[in-house]
């Protein structure tokens, strides 16, 4: 499929795509479950991530110390109970063949989001059929 075929119904799905990777970033943590400890009782409060930006928990949620004395603990983020996944960004641009030959050529990108098994992958490169070479 050309980059120029990706539509919104492929969102989400797993295609196949020729083109010309030009940009890769650094493998990066994506953050899952973030996980605190209360500073009064202790006790370790989790919360799922679904996006890159999120609201971090404040306050302690337990009831049978904070909640129950009506004293209000201060939550820290522990980093060595989080779950993360690998993430990482890409830019992807159709070949000159794939493009209309009219003049001017614009060529086609997409912005490539990888996570989970599917980073450290793609590398920039120029594909061995392009006309160019």
């Amino acid at each position: 499929m050309a980059v120029r075929e990706v539509k919104g119904a492929h969102l989400g799905k797993l295609i196949t795509v020729r083109g010309i990777v030009t940009r890769v970033s650094e493998v990066k943590p994506l953050l899952l479950v973030n996980a605190y400890t209360c500073d009064v009782c202790g006790s370790e409060t989790f919360q799922e991530v679904s996006n890159k930006q999120f609201t971090p928990v404040q306050d302690c949620a337990n009831m049978d110390e904070c909640k129950k004395n009506g004293i209000h603990g201060t939550l820290h983020m522990q980093t060595r109970a989080c779950r993360f996944a690998p993430f990482q960004e890409a830019k992807i641009q159709e070949m000159v063949i794939q493009s209309h030959f009219e003049w001017p050529f614009i060529l086609t990108r997409r912005n490539l989001v990888l996570d989970g098994s599917s980073p450290r992958w793609p590398h920039p490169s120029i594909d061995d059929n392009s006309p160019t070479r």
